[in-house]
């Protein structure tokens, strides 16, 4: 008898995306971390799988923070999460699922952020919802005036 070992993960990637005088930059791309604990992450997909999911399928919200603490499986939420928007728009192609979070100039002050992360079924209030994924930025991400800000979150399941 033959045997298959089927060789499956999910893998996060952030870009982050500057726009200002009708330019774009991309300001960084990175892996991030999906998180998985009880009802994050991982988790969720395999309740799902199960059948036996409490929370809707489908990340609703990113969030943008100031906090410096390395991501890890047991996380929550964001150390230190300062502004929220929902999913501004997607794309799927095949196993691959790229998430847009659009924050206007107005919508997110000039100052120096560190990190971002997903939520499913959350609302606009920071904080709420199932994290997801979390990511602290390879280099501080430095919001100016003027500018508005795009992050894009990748997931692929191979």
């Amino acid at each position: 008898m033959h045997s298959l070992k089927e060789q499956s993960a999910i893998k996060g990637k952030i870009t982050v995306k500057r726009h200002k005088a009708g330019k774009t930059e991309v300001v960084f791309e990175q892996a991030n971390l999906v998180v998985s604990n009880s009802n994050r992450g991982r988790n969720l997909l395999c309740q799902w799988l199960a059948g036996i999911g409490t929370y809707a399928i489908g990340i609703t919200h990113g969030e943008i923070g100031t906090g410096s603490t390395a991501p890890a499986n047991s996380d929550t939420s964001l150390q230190t999460g300062t502004n929220r928007v929902a999913v501004t728009a997607y794309v799927i192609n095949n196993n691959v699922i790229t998430l847009q979070f659009f924050f206007s100039n107005a919508a997110l002050p000039n100052g120096t952020y560190n990190e971002f992360g997903t939520f499913i079924a959350g609302s606009a209030t920071l904080g709420t919802g199932q994290l997801f994924n979390r990511a602290i930025f390879s280099s501080p991400y430095v919001k100016a005036s003027g500018e508005d800000t795009t992050v894009e979150v990748e997931f692929t399941i191979t």
